[in-house]
């Protein structure tokens, strides 16, 4: 991915300005009395109620661009959590003087340098949470799940800082050019020209006036220089499907769906809406037409 830009503050990490959460980190944001680590690694693996809408997707970074993680790579961690749980229940104590011990260790068994998108996961956490039964005035009643919310900043040592967070590592800082006021050194090295990125002025016809609109020309136009052709619908929304999947444009791509062909995007007023390929080729045509 060009320019990737990776921040770490406490233990999220932003990548190219979208936050997520390393996987081992997860039960100790959620509250290690509502998520396990093998609750984390079955729910990415997909198996018994965790699979369709209740899978949780994880990602990696692989040569600078975000990938995800095919969830039968996580069959591994899973019976690797399994095998720590029987070999500590073999020992002789009662699971309650080795529960500490077995989270630590199963914690370390999630691969490092592997994450989920926060918004991602407070949806999923906010769905797949059991409702808990409370006894009221008219007898048992079923409470509402977790909100989906998480402490993003606990208290923790450094040496445990570091093993949930293996695996990631901010950019470091471009050069910056110097300012009049402030003049480069004689033997300093000048700073590398920027890639000029696409832009409304750069890309011809007549733009439309939504976010998702412009997103999608701009990918036509990308894919056009690319090929030598125009762009068809299906090229440009697999453009921004991977733009949505890798964090790209975040202020306004949320996240892509794949099954339905299509991404989810933030309007100006905060509101998610969809945009499938039916749309997109419209968007395309319009933006053809205006160019003749």
């Amino acid at each position: 991915m060009k320019n990737l830009v990776v921040t770490i503050n406490g233990l999220v990490v932003t990548i190219n300005g979208r936050k997520a959460l390393p996987v081992r980190a997860l039960c100790l944001l959620a509250g290690r009395k509502r998520l396990s680590p093998d609750v984390v690694a079955g729910a990415a693996c997909g198996e018994d109620h965790y699979d369709g809408d209740r899978h949780l997707p994880t990602y990696q970074l692989v040569d600078g661009v975000v990938h995800a993680v095919d969830p039968t790579h996580w069959v591994l961690s899973c019976e690797a959590i399994e095998s720590a749980s029987l070999l500590l229940r073999g020992k002789g104590p009662s699971l309650r003087a080795t529960r500490t011990q077995w989270f630590h260790e199963a914690t370390m068994l999630l691969p490092g340098g592997v994450f989920v998108w926060l918004d991602e996961f407070q949806d999923w956490f906010r769905r797949t949470r059991p409702y808990r039964v409370k006894e009221g005035k008219t007898g048992l009643q079923l409470e509402q799940p977790e909100e989906g919310r998480v402490s993003l900043a606990p208290p923790i040592s450094d040496e445990l800082r570091a093993c949930l967070l293996a695996g990631f590592s901010p950019t470091p800082a471009l050069p910056t050019a110097p300012t009049p006021e402030q003049p480069a050194p004689a033997d300093a090295e000048p700073a590398p020209n920027a890639e000029p990125a696409p832009n409304a002025e750069q890309v011809p016809g007549k733009m439309p006036r939504v976010a998702v609109g412009k997103l999608a020309v701009k990918a036509a136009w990308e894919i056009e220089l690319e090929v030598g052709r125009a762009a068809t619908a299906l090229e440009v929304m697999k453009r921004l499907q991977s733009w949505a999947d890798e964090g790209k444009e975040p202020e306004y791509l949320i996240r892509s769906d794949r099954k339905e062909r299509c991404v989810f995007w933030r309007t100006e007023s905060g509101l998610e809406k969809k945009y499938g390929e039916e749309a997109c080729g419209k968007t395309i045509r319009i933006w053809m037409e205006s160019r003749r």
